[in-house]
């Protein structure tokens, strides 16, 4: 995607004058992009322009925060982040679940405990993953899936240390079998015997 830094000055001058106030319940819909998940993790080509009659300059950037109003949640700025290629950078980004309706534990009645919706990475500035796809189909009740476990791509590290973080859970109760039905039912059925007396 490619922004004209003249052009995003030119509509925020048109917007003061003509919109309404930063406050309005209703804020101008192409703020949107801003809220959409992953857009942090995205690389953007900001194009500035040069003194006379040289060329625009074309700077792949990162958006590194989000300046919004607290009140209508109105985006009023943002901080971005110079992100050649050849750079290292550390991103926050979102998980994909997949997989819900073949999971053995949720198709038991087990319930998914959700302990991360980001995950934080190093990756090289040409190749930031828009989003991690966490893969539910195998999970059944106790199990879950961790930090280690995540697939990706080449080039690209967790932040954190610790990979035996959960990222996802299946909780629930555990099926017991025949076996482990009856045995209390027995115990319960046995005679009680009399106690010895001294």
């Amino acid at each position: 995607m490619t922004l004209d830094a003249r052009e995003l000055l030119r509509r925020a001058r048109a917007r003061k004058a003509v919109a309404a106030p930063c406050c309005s319940p209703h804020p101008p819909p192409q703020l949107n992009l801003f809220k959409k998940s992953g857009f942090l993790s995205r690389v953007f080509t900001l194009e500035l322009a040069a003194a006379g009659s040289a060329p625009a300059m074309a700077v792949p950037v990162l958006p590194k925060q989000v300046y919004a109003c607290a009140v209508s949640g109105a985006v009023e700025g943002l901080a971005l982040l110079r992100c050649p290629p050849d750079a290292r950078v550390r991103v926050e980004t979102p998980l994909e679940l997949r997989g819900e309706d073949a999971s053995p534990g949720l198709r038991k009645g087990g319930t998914l405990n959700t302990l991360r919706r980001k995950v934080r990475l190093w990756v090289g500035g040409g190749a930031v993953p828009a989003k991690v796809v966490v893969d539910l189909s195998a999970l059944d009740v106790g199990q879950k899936v961790t930090l280690g476990q995540l697939p990706l791509p080449e080039g690209v590290a967790h932040v954190e240390a610790d990979l035996s973080l959960p990222v996802v859970k299946v909780m629930g109760r555990v099926a017991r079998g025949p076996a482990a039905e009856e045995a209390p039912a027995a115990a319960a059925a046995a005679p009680k015997q009399a106690p010895v007396g001294k």
